[in-house]
């Protein structure tokens, strides 16, 4: 039997989120946490994708992903 993977926003929409990126500092923002940031213009927002045209989703839930930023950030 073939495994399926669901990795289209439509599979599993919750883990479909922006995430934003500060190439100056390396700082990573997750979805509404931008609301609080005042130099919005320094970050990429970054949308996963599964193809070019087809939108994706994330791994992690966004509670994970604040989980697991917090050890990079020490």
């Amino acid at each position: 039997m073939e495994k399926r993977y669901r990795w289209k926003k439509e599979d599993v929409s919750s883990l479909h989120f922006p995430v934003y990126f500060n190439k100056e500092n390396n700082e990573i923002i997750i979805d509404d946490e931008i609301t609080n940031v005042t130099n919005k213009g320094d970050y990429i927002k970054i949308i996963p994708y599964q193809t070019k045209v087809v939108l994706g989703r994330w791994t992690w839930a966004k509670q994970t992903m604040r989980e697991k930023k917090r050890i990079f950030d020490g």
